[in-house]
């Protein structure tokens, strides 16, 4: 598995949770959760991750990784063993 992959499995755990949590705040079933995260890893693999703004699930999803949470820290891990 890759980092990325890593990333982006954990950052589905948190995102469930959270709109588990407050589902005013995130605005889609359960159903459409697996969807939601698609489209953000899609627009951070197209964009980078400084395309993207850095929203509590993602700020929470780096900590749980021991990565830094910022948008340099997050990229060198996504980007980690890419050629």
């Amino acid at each position: 598995m890759t980092n990325a992959d890593r990333f982006w499995v954990a950052y589905e755990v948190r995102f469930r949770k959270a709109a588990q949590r407050s589902p005013l705040d995130y605005m889609c079933t359960e159903g459409e959760i697996p969807q939601v995260v698609a489209r953000m890893r899609a627009a951070v693999e197209r964009k980078g991750i400084g395309g993207v703004a850095l929203s509590p699930t993602i700020r929470a999803t780096a900590r749980g990784l021991k990565i830094k949470p910022t948008y340099k820290g997050i990229s060198a891990f996504l980007n980690e063993g890419v050629e």
